[in-house]
């Protein structure tokens, strides 16, 4: 989608690849019956098509999990990533 900008491994990142993703997080404490609706409904939007074809052309799969798997996910993500930026020292400006 962005011709002209290098990737991770082109900056000397290794393997670094960065997936677009996008997630909705609610305050601690939610509670589980607020969360589990908010899952559901969300979930029935990302089956509408029109909903979907506009991730899509925006680059994302536009699929959804629930919220164990995403807090897994997102746990893995930012494991993943934080190695990689301690690795080779990555400084953010």
């Amino acid at each position: 989608m962005l011709p002209d900008v290098p990737t991770g491994g082109e900056l000397g990142l290794g393997k670094l690849t960065i997936t677009p993703w996008a997630g909705f997080f609610g305050p601690p404490g939610l509670p589980q019956a607020i969360t589990a609706k908010l899952s559901q409904e969300l979930q029935n939007t990302l089956k509408r098509p029109d909903v979907h074809a506009q991730l899509v052309q925006q680059g994302f799969e536009g699929y959804g999990m629930s919220p164990a798997k995403f807090a897994e996910f997102f746990r893995a993500q930012y494991e993943a990533f934080g190695a990689t930026v301690r690795q080779h020292n990555v400084k953010f400006e």
